[in-house]
């Protein structure tokens, strides 16, 4: 969800420093995008913003969109019932072309309202836990005609839920779906992600109500990473007592609809990068108005159990919105690289020029000439993190997408080559386990747009799905 935007000092010195800046990182590694030709994925609809799960060679799908981007025009128009992801969709893979896509309507699935409704909406925070995919909040047009933030915790039993899927068992269905509702889950938006401590955080977003920029709308920014625990008792899930901590910033939390994902911190432990993110708000901490408003956020956060902190010396210049997103470690020089594919981004990427060039303002929502300042992109960037916690940015000016592709879109890795801290599962390859040209991926879903500029109706939501190839080899890093 795009719109209604909120600070970052950062941010301002960075935009107010120039238009153009040097893309000199390097990387130790090229990648490539091609069109999967198996079949395998032919009967798979366009989705983005959806919920995502893996088991025993299957994935599920379960929320999202099946229309392109909002639009911002009429304003009643955004996220309708009717193009609302309601059916669970289970994949295998690897599978046999023609007989490896299942699917069900949730409204033949026995579920109390709200937790249809919840598993209908859009932009919910998931992660996946063991054998269960959390869910927590989303925000969707409900069955009695209203827009809201659900204020659920929900957990899917994903190897259950595969079975009912595949043998079209309704009720089995029903049973691997256990909700309750928590007014601390009401949150869209943000991302939800575990760490080793056992603990789950719930880092940033928001809680929107209402037609989206209809006068009477209502959102309220969580400005928080929300840390807790959830346990089952007698199959529901449920915030274990005295387990819940939010976190707070005065000017960097205020984001939603950004990127978290697992990253191997420089002292070697499991922690979240938080990347990007929108809207800085209209007014600064102290009431005054904010010079920046109406931008997104430059610096990167990073989460451990023990607290945060903000890079707020680098601004990341590309991909400010959720998109696929892969991250790599270097084990010998403790480098992490988190690459991010297209989505929509506060800078451009000049190929002659070898650059980053910041994205032109101008206008208002519906306005025929309206430039927001973060257009879709079609660039593979991959930000860089030094063992001495420096960044730098790279882009892959040889690969870039084959469409303005990426947004609320997902990467799958290949198999679980993982380079840390096996006991969750946090999806970091092992970049020197990589020796050769190697299938590491897939990008599903996500949004396309034809033009880098889109505020109408013309976008589509992508049922192609992408392999990612990554090649150690030309650089002569190994």
């Amino acid at each position: 969800m795009r719109g209604i935007r909120i600070g970052s000092a950062v941010a301002a010195l960075v935009l107010a420093a120039g238009a153009l800046a040097q893309d000199n990182a390097g990387v130790p590694f090229a990648i490539s995008v091609e069109e999967e030709t198996s079949g395998r994925f032919a009967s798979l609809p366009g989705l983005h913003s959806f919920a995502f799960g893996r088991t025993a060679g299957h994935w599920v799908f379960v929320t999202g969109r099946t229309n392109g981007f909002h639009g911002f025009v009429p304003p009643g128009s955004s996220f309708s019932r009717g193009l609302a992801n309601r059916t669970i969709w289970v994949v295998m893979p690897l599978g046999k072309p023609g007989a490896n896509v299942w699917s069900m309507p949730l409204a033949d699935v026995s579920l109390p309202t709200m937790v249809r409704d919840q598993l209908s909406s859009a932009n919910t925070c998931y992660t996946q836990d063991g054998d269960d995919l959390v869910v927590v909040g989303g925000y969707g047009h409900n069955s009695y005609g209203e827009r809201q933030t659900y204020p659920l915790l929900t957990v899917l039993d994903l190897p259950k839920l595969v079975q009912a899927v595949k043998s079209g068992n309704t009720a089995l269905a029903a049973d691997a779906v256990r909700s309750v509702e928590d007014a601390r889950m009401r949150v869209t938006g943000g991302e939800l992600r575990k760490l080793d401590d056992g603990r789950l955080y719930l880092v940033f977003g928001h809680d929107f109500h209402g037609i989206y920029l209809a006068p009477d709308q209502q959102q309220v920014y969580t400005e928080e990473v929300r840390r807790f625990e959830i346990q089952k008792v007698l199959g529901y899930p449920q915030v274990v007592s005295g387990s819940y901590q939010p976190w707070t910033h005065p000017t960097e939390f205020h984001r939603r609809d950004l990127n978290v994902e697992h990253t191997i911190l420089p002292d070697g432990t499991l922690g979240l990068g938080a990347y990007g993110g929108v809207f800085t708000p209209p007014t600064l901490p102290n009431g005054d108005p904010n010079p920046n408003a109406d931008d997104v956020y430059l610096a990167p956060v990073y989460v451990a159990p023990t607290g945060y902190s903000i890079a707020g010396e680098y601004a990341q210049r590309m991909s400010q919105y959720t998109c696929a997103n892969m991250r790599l470690y270097d084990r010998q020089t403790r480098t992490m690289y988190t690459t991010f594919f297209g989505g929509l981004s506060r800078y451009t990427y000049d190929r002659a020029a070898r650059s980053f060039v910041i994205a032109p303002k101008q206008g208002a929502p519906g306005d025929p000439d309206f430039l927001d300042g973060v257009p879709w992109i079609d660039t593979v960037t991959t930000l860089v993190r030094n063992a001495d916690g420096a960044h730098r940015e790279h882009a892959h000016h040889e690969a870039p997408l084959p469409m303005r592709m990426g947004a609320n879109a997902k990467f799958v890795p290949v198999a679980k080559t993982y380079a840390a801290y096996p006991t969750i599962d946090h999806g970091i390859l092992d970049l020197w386990a990589i020796r050769r040209r190697t299938h590491v991926g897939w990008i599903v879903g996500g949004i396309v747009s034809p033009v880098a500029q889109n505020a109408n109706d013309t976008t589509w939501a992508m049922s192609k799905v992408y392999r990612v190839y990554l090649d150690p080899t030309p650089t002569g890093a190994r």
